[in-house]
């Protein structure tokens, strides 16, 4: 960081949005998707982190079938297993 002092900050931190975030304590990250522990078990993809003004870090959700729907929570929120379960993305190889 020191060799891009002449930076400006605005661009920064533009390029800190941009890159994805990993939040590693209880192992979240963007795109990790749960499921919520309900009978209508909504499944969800995680988006975005931030820190609110008292240090409580959350988690933005997106709804995976209905994208137009979406929740924050605290991150702990999400880390209950009496209410949600992280879901295992299983993907293609295509041969």
């Amino acid at each position: 960081m020191t060799k891009q002092k002449g930076r400006k900050a605005e661009g920064m931190e533009m390029q800190y949005r941009s890159a994805p975030q990993r939040f590693t304590q209880g192992g979240l990250w963007v795109g990790q998707r749960f499921q919520e522990m309900r009978k209508a078990a909504r499944q969800w993809e995680v988006e975005s982190f931030f820190t609110d003004s008292r240090a409580v870090r959350h988690v933005c959700l997106r709804d995976i079938l209905d994208p137009s729907r979406r929740v924050t929570l605290a991150c702990s929120t999400l880390m209950d297993r009496s209410r949600f379960r992280p879901l295992e993305v299983r993907l293609r190889r295509s041969f």
